[in-house]
């Protein structure tokens, strides 16, 4: 999430970043970007390497990762999306399209489509392979900060600040419906694996879940004591993890809508979360450079990845799950191995 004064919300508020990319046997490698310069960290235990201190250019907003670990796509205060390609360790492109601020991003199940959302309050989808704009999406009357494509790629998801979300065919950019509930904006939004629910969290401090074929709200969940920032489904769809502003990460289990697990000891804003591919391991970040992975059973701590100077804006694990990825508002991106 880029930088907005609000009274509820803090003038350095920061958007979940990074998706998944390709693991790369390397120690340290450094990719300038324009928005910033991203760091590939291998090997968390030596945090001597988080120390590297980085000459920025500005902040990176938005990263994501193809599902196939080919392509990474970063955005940021500049307005234009680079993409990398993670097997050449080359910038191929960079994408223009927006006039404000790129502040997420989401690859579809093929790698073959990107979305990005912004400030602007508008979405693009954009071809990969021939860096071209497919169409863009307008509606929101607020800025965009959730996306995301359903599992078949056919349908995506934009969460805005207007408080809803919108529902638009992945194929020709028509809108479907609107999904609304909420009653502040919201931060995140996602689709469960079976692509059957949709879930939004946002300042009403709520985990919203509605049925994508309905439009129906199916439970609008208090529990958090602030903004709730991102969510994520474990891979079997069983469970939905919400980070919010309390300093908690709690579960919810999908088949009651109750409440699971409350995941402690980060301090502060809490702003992304994400399950291993095995769905036994959470990892969430926060302010002050906190990066935690709990064992998802037990609730115990299995570790914490110093580096990141300042908040660190999204966490996610590679395919393999032996490898973490984070970034940060010290402008770097870092890759944690197990």
């Amino acid at each position: 999430m880029a930088e907005e004064a609000n009274s509820e919300i803090p003038e350095d508020s920061g958007t979940p970043l990074i998706q998944k990319y390709g693991v790369l046997s390397v120690l340290v490698v450094l990719l300038m970007i324009g928005v910033g310069r991203i760091v590939l960290q291998s090997g968390f235990l030596e945090p001597e390497l988080g120390e590297v201190i980085l000459e920025q250019k500005g902040p990176v907003w938005a990263l994501a990762a193809d599902s196939q670990s080919r392509s990474l796509a970063a955005g940021g205060k500049d307005k234009a999306i680079r993409i990398w390609d993670t097997q050449q360790s080359k910038l191929t492109d960079t994408l223009y399209g927006h006039t404000n601020d790129v502040t997420v991003l989401a690859f579809d199940s093929s790698g073959q489509r990107l979305v990005s959302g912004s400030l602007d309050k508008t979405a693009v989808v954009w071809d990969v392979a021939t860096a071209r704009d497919l169409f863009r999406l307008v509606g929101h009357e607020e800025r965009i900060e959730g996306v995301s494509f359903d599992p078949t790629g056919n349908t995506l998801a934009t969460a805005s600040w207007d408080k809803t979300v919108r529902l638009w065919d992945a194929k020709t950019g028509e809108h479907l419906k609107t999904l609304e509930g909420a009653t502040k904006g919201l931060n995140s939004v996602a689709f469960s694996p079976d692509g059957q629910l949709i879930a939004a969290g946002g300042w009403d401090y709520r985990v919203h879940v509605w049925s994508v074929e309905s439009g129906q709200l199916l439970t609008s969940i208090l529990e958090h004591g602030g903004g709730v920032m991102d969510l994520a489904f474990s891979p079997d769809g069983s469970l939905l993890a919400s980070a919010a502003w309390d300093s908690t990460v709690i579960t919810w289990d999908m088949q009651s809508m109750k409440l699971a697990n409350v995941y402690g000891g980060l301090n502060g804003w809490i702003v992304s979360v994400a399950f291993s591919p095995d769905g036994q391991r959470i990892a969430a970040s926060a302010e002050g450079g906190q990066l935690i992975v709990w064992d998802q059973p037990s609730r115990k701590i299995v570790q914490q990845c110093p580096g990141h100077s300042g908040r660190v804006t999204n966490v996610d694990f590679l395919g393999d799950g032996n490898h973490i990825t984070s970034s940060g508002e010290d402008g770097t991106i870092r890759m944690w191995e197990f």
